[in-house]
C-alpha cells in the first residue's frame, strides 16, 4: 500500500536522454524510416501480424488505440518499444505487465546514475538488448519484470529517493479533468534527473465507480549530462509508455501537450477513458532534497495492481485463436 504520511501536494517527474532514435522534420511530421528505430529494429510487429484491428486506429505506426499518436504528436524523437512484442511480457491472459517493465526502466536509471546513460531511453534500449540476448542477463531482465509486476514492492532504490506521493483521487470523486490537470501541472516541478511514476486507471466511458483496468507511465526530465552535444538547455523531457516506447521532447510545454493529448485519447477507440490516479516521484542524489530524505529501500506498490483493459485482445487475433506470436 502507498504509506498515507507520505502524500504530497504537489509532485514531479523524471528525465529524458538523447537516446531516442526516431526524429521529426522541421515541419514537425515524423521523417519516414529516417530515424524511427525499435529498441530491436526487428521486433515492431507489423499492421498485418498484429492481427484484427478496430477503425482509425489501424492507421497508426503505433499499435492500435493505446495512445501512441498522442504522445508522438510533439516529440522530436522516439525509441519504440511494445510489451506485446515479446510473450514473455505480455502477462496474464494477454493484459500486460507494465507495472514489472516501468520498475525494471526505474531500477536501470537508479544504477546507472551519474553515468550518460541515466535516462529513460538508454534504459529501455538496454532492457531490450538484455531481452533479445542469449546471456543470462536475458533470463535476469524477465525474472525482475515478472517479480515486480506480481510483487512490485521488491524494487529499491540506491541513488533516488521518493520525494513525495501525489494522490489524484484520495476519495474517488475527483473529476477526470481535474485529475489530468493535476497531473499536467504537476509536471512543472519535475527537477533535473527526477523521475515520475504514473499510475492511471481505466473504465468503459459509461461506467460509474472505480476503475477495472490500468496502465503505467514514467516521465522523466533529462540531467544536462545525458542530453548530448549541442543540447545545453535542461527543459528536455521523456515519456516511457510500455505499449509505444519512449519519447522525447525539446521542452515541457511540449511534453505537457503530449501528455495530456494522451490522457484524453488513449484507449477511446475501445469505449474506454483513462486519467491519472497516483503520481510517485523520486529525485537523484545530486538533487537538492536528497539528503532530507530516506532511503527508499522500497519503493511502494499501488493499492491495486490493475492490468490492461481485456478489450485488449480484440486487436491481436493472432492471439484469440490460440497463437503465440513472437
Amino acid at each position: 500500500m502507498f504509506p498515507e504520511h507520505r502524500f504530497a501536494n504537489r509532485s514531479s517527474i523524471a528525465t529524458p536522454d538523447q537516446s531516442a532514435i526516431t526524429h521529426r522534420s522541421a515541419t514537425g511530421s515524423s521523417q519516414t524510416g529516417a530515424g524511427k528505430v525499435d529498441a530491436k529494429a526487428d521486433q515492431t510487429l507489423s499492421r498485418e501480424k498484429r492481427g484484427a484491428v478496430l477503425g482509425a486506429c489501424a492507421k497508426s505506426d503505433f499499435r492500435e488505440c493505446r495512445g501512441g499518436s498522442a504522445l508522438e504528436g510533439n516529440a522530436s524523437s522516439h525509441v519504440l518499444f511494445d510489451q506485446f512484442d515479446r510473450k514473455e511480457t505480455r502477462g496474464d491472459e494477454g493484459r500486460g505487465t507494465c507495472e514489472g517493465i516501468a520498475r525494471e526502466a526505474i531500477r536501470r536509471i537508479d544504477r546507472a546514475y551519474g553515468t550518460t546513460t541515466q535516462g529513460l531511453s538508454s534504459a529501455v534500449s538496454s532492457m531490450v538488448t538484455d531481452m533479445d540476448g542469449k546471456t543470462a542477463a536475458r533470463d535476469d531482465t524477465y525474472g525482475r519484470i515478472e517479480r515486480y509486476q506480481h510483487n512490485p514492492g521488491t524494487l529499491g532504490l540506491s541513488n533516488y529517493r521518493q520525494s513525495s506521493i501525489l494522490n489524484l483521487n484520495p476519495d474517488g470523486t475527483s473529476s477526470r479533468v481535474d485529475r489530468i490537470n493535476g497531473l499536467i501541472d504537476s509536471t512543472s516541478d519535475i527537477p533535473l534527473g527526477g523521475l515520475a511514476y504514473i499510475r492511471v486507471g481505466i473504465q468503459s466511458a459509461d461506467q460509474m465507480g472505480p476503475e477495472t483496468s490500468g496502465h503505467v507511465l514514467l516521465v522523466q526530465h533529462l540531467p544536462r549530462d545525458t542530453q548530448g552535444d549541442g543540447y545545453a538547455s535542461p527543459d528536455r523531457y521523456q515519456v516511457f509508455d510500455p505499449n509505444n516506447g519512449v519519447f522525447t521532447y525539446d521542452s515541457l510545454d511540449q511534453m505537457q501537450t503530449s501528455l495530456r493529448s494522451y490522457m484524453d485519447s488513449a484507449y477511446n477507440e475501445d469505449g474506454d477513458i483513462a486519467a491519472p490516479n497516483i503520481v510517485l516521484n523520486f529525485v537523484p542524489a545530486s538533487s537538492r532534497d536528497y539528503g532530507s530524505l530516506p532511503p527508499t529501500t522500497t519503493v511502494p506498490a499501488p493499492p491495486i495492481n490493475q492490468l490492461e483493459p481485456p478489450e485488449l485482445l480484440q486487436h491481436f487475433g493472432h492471439f484469440a485463436a490460440g497463437g503465440s506470436g513472437m
